[in-house]
């Protein structure tokens, strides 16, 4: 179990974080969507369940459940991975998954905020062809721990962030500094006791703004020249990866000696 915990971080995590444009997309916590914004109704979770394929069900986490079995990971919630479809019914057929409601649903999104799991759903913006909703930890996710591993500081590779940024008030800021706590990849640090936010690394998640307890932090759009454009349907998602990988091939190939 060792091994397979270790081939889902090391390997799988860093064969997806090579791809500039990630498998998966990150979706704000929808209360600190700003108002005024014009947020689509791909980027509100709770849109994406209103909208996806029935039936729902809920599901154990595969990573958190695979670390667990290796001995680790964290202490956070398993059951909140939310399938949708002909996934959920296969899931519940089974037995892998229970079938749940929209209510349920959205009673899930709320604890795994609150548990500071960041939400990831498949990146394109139809709700045709969607299939899970995750809710993630840096801990035990193999995309976000390869994140952090491989690509520990500048912009972020193997994950489309969503298309907000955090933004701090210093004149509001308490300096508890549970803003670095939360943030799964450490865009946050402390300087002179304030927090600074690089925008550049931020997944625009929205959990240092949900548990600030001042309210200092808030989401806001990204400029425009830094919004990110993302695949319509399941097709132009792999269409975009596969060029992807067809680039990096070529110039790795292009750098050896002949």
């Amino acid at each position: 179990m060792g091994k397979a915990f270790n081939y889902l971080r090391q390997g799988a995590g860093a064969a997806v974080v090579q791809n500039r444009t990630g498998i998966l997309r990150t979706l704000p916590v929808e209360m600190e969507i700003p108002s005024g914004s014009k947020a689509q109704t791909y980027e509100k979770a709770s849109e994406i369940i209103k909208n996806a394929p029935r039936p729902l069900a809920v599901a154990k986490c595969s990573c958190r459940k695979l670390a667990r079995r290796a001995g680790r990971g964290c202490d956070r919630p398993v059951e909140n991975c939310i399938v949708f479809g002909d996934h959920a019914r296969f899931q519940i057929e089974h037995g892998h998954g229970r079938e749940i409601d929209e209510t349920e649903a959205q009673k899930i999104l709320k604890e795994a905020e609150q548990a500071g799991l960041v939400h990831n759903i498949m990146n394109f913006t139809e709700s045709e062809g969607s299939s899970y909703l995750c809710n993630c930890c840096s801990c035990c996710c193999s995309t976000l721990a390869a994140i952090n591993r491989l690509s520990p500081e500048g912009e972020i590779s193997g994950l489309s962030p969503s298309n907000f940024v955090a933004e701090v008030d210093i004149d509001q800021c308490s300096g508890c500094e549970l803003c670095e706590t939360y943030c799964t990849l450490k865009a946050i640090h402390i300087e002179d006791g304030m927090p600074v936010v690089n925008a550049a690394r931020c997944l625009g998640c929205g959990l240092c703004a949900t548990h600030c307890p001042v309210a200092a932090i808030r989401l806001v759009r990204r400029p425009e020249d830094r919004m990110i454009h993302y695949p319509k349907t399941m097709d132009d998602l792999y269409n975009r990866v596969r060029s992807e990988v067809r680039d990096l091939r070529k110039g790795v190939s292009e750098r050896k000696p002949g």
